[in-house]
């Protein structure tokens, strides 16, 4: 087996690894994006809050206690309903919008970055060059959204507990969406690295094929730039 043929099953391995990695990671943040699951109270135990999520809130009987009128919320609510409006400040203070851009921003970014590494896995992109600066763009761009959504879950599990947010916070605990969050996060690092050692592969590839051409390119160019001697013909100079 030739070297170029070794290095060729090198990418489609590392390529490979790295796809799957990155679908993982988006059915995670995907399925956390959506789910009402990211902070939970214990079910044995009534509390004002039963769950939420970055767009849901389900609440069993939650008072705000700035409200004058003393407004019970019951139910599961999506946080831009017209009726969550009075409590929408208070349950969804700024650090907690700060969360829901970074991973909304991280999803839509996710999208991106996942048909890309599609399009390199099925060599879509053939030209060394454009594959070694596609895969250097996924490395950064994975690496990026890791980052991205890292921030969020930090901040979302620092402030979630905060005692001037939620009653009872002694009763919640982060549930199983944070914990795709934080699985997505993960394999986030793992498509970066893979692509690493890609980015390398893919620079060595294009040296070698800029070196393979013939070095007798080179020199008939140069012959036809010689001018003719007299009666001799141009193709027999070539």
């Amino acid at each position: 087996m030739s070297i170029n043929s070794e290095k060729q099953q090198l990418v489609s391995g590392y390529a490979r690894a790295a796809l799957f990695c990155a679908v993982f990671s988006f059915v995670c943040v995907l399925l956390s994006f959506v789910t009402p699951f990211w902070l939970q109270s214990w079910p044995r135990v009534h509390t004002p809050m039963d769950r939420l999520g970055l767009w849901e809130f389900c609440l069993d009987g939650l008072v705000h206690r700035l409200d004058p009128e003393m407004r019970s919320y019951f139910g599961c609510w999506w946080s831009f309903a017209p009726e969550f409006y009075p409590i929408r400040n208070y349950l969804m203070p700024p650090w907690f919008r700060f969360v829901q851009f970074c991973i909304t921003f991280g999803l839509m970014l996710h999208i991106g970055a996942l048909i890309l590494c599609v399009i390199y896995v099925v060599r879509c992109v053939n030209n060394p060059e454009r594959r070694a600066l596609l895969s250097q763009v996924l490395a950064y761009a994975m690496l990026f959204i890791g980052t991205l959504l890292g921030v969020g879950i930090i901040v979302f599990g620092s402030k979630c507990l905060d005692p001037y947010w939620l009653p009872n916070p002694e009763l919640n605990w982060p549930s199983w969406s944070f914990g795709l969050a934080v699985l997505s996060v993960i394999f986030c690092f793992f498509t970066a690295c893979f692509m690493v050692p890609q980015v390398k592969l893919d620079r060595e590839l294009m040296i070698q094929r800029e070196y393979a051409f013939p070095m007798s390119a080179g020199k008939s160019t140069d012959e036809l730039m010689m001018p003719t001697p007299p009666g001799r013909s141009l193709s027999s100079v070539i």
